[in-house]
């Protein structure tokens, strides 16, 4: 008789950072994993000696005997394993093209102003700039060129789950100033709604393992851990 087959293991911090795009993919494809939280710099330094983080960064996915690093990469394997990677090739072209600049934006505006002294400068200085000036209003074009809500052909794919992650970072910020910057762009604002009513998604999004925006206590796992 064959083993039974592990979970899959999610190794990040106890917030939602660059791991919720894993977490929000799994969930919309069905797929239970565990996780590992990391609080301290011992037990990731030692991730990194045992050769299981590639470039030395996280999230970390253990599956189907790989280790995955990256979180883009991530959720690419787990699009093409639950068929969320849409129907042809030009869909799946479509789909990186939406991928990267999702994970662009947050990267390059909303995954760190937290971490900042003073963060509602940085969403003066750095964010709202890069919202305003660069992804929303094309997000906002290409989900007005949709007729199905998707951001590609007419079933949810990665890409609506990456751009989702991304503007959640907006809606939920405790800063009224980013929180509502959604009111300009009516067809973000309603993207945000109905991926948020996807089978799987909506029942992750009520369940405990939905954390908040970043807390202090993550904040602080997370400088403690990489050294910062």
């Amino acid at each position: 008789m064959a083993a039974q087959q592990q979970k899959p293991r999610l190794y990040y911090f106890n917030g939602r950072g660059k791991g919720e795009m894993t977490r929000l993919t799994c969930a919309a494809a069905g797929i239970e994993f565990d996780e590992t939280n990391l609080r301290t710099r011992e037990p990731f330094l030692q991730m990194i000696k045992d050769g299981k983080l590639l470039f030395g960064q996280l999230p970390l996915l253990e599956m189907d005997g790989m280790k995955l690093v990256g979180s883009d990469s991530i959720v690419r394997h787990l699009g093409r394993k639950a068929k969320l990677y849409g129907d042809s090739d030009a869909d799946r072209a479509r789909i990186d093209i939406l991928v990267m600049g999702g994970k662009d934006f947050f990267d390059a505006a909303l995954g760190g102003y937290l971490f900042s002294p003073n963060p509602e400068e940085t969403i003066e200085t750095k964010v709202l700039p890069s919202a305003n000036n660069k992804y929303l209003p094309a997000f906002e074009k290409t989900l007005a060129e949709s007729s199905s809500g998707f951001l590609v052909g007419s079933r949810l794919s990665i890409a609506d789950i990456v751009l989702f992650d991304s503007l959640t970072h907006i809606t939920d910020s405790p800063y009224p100033k980013l929180s509502s910057v959604l009111q300009g762009y009516p067809k973000c604002a309603a993207f945000v709604k109905f991926i948020a009513d996807q089978p799987g998604i909506k029942e992750y999004l009520a369940s405990p393992r939905r954390n908040p925006v970043p807390t202090a206590e993550y904040i602080n796992d997370v400088k403690t851990t990489l050294g910062w």
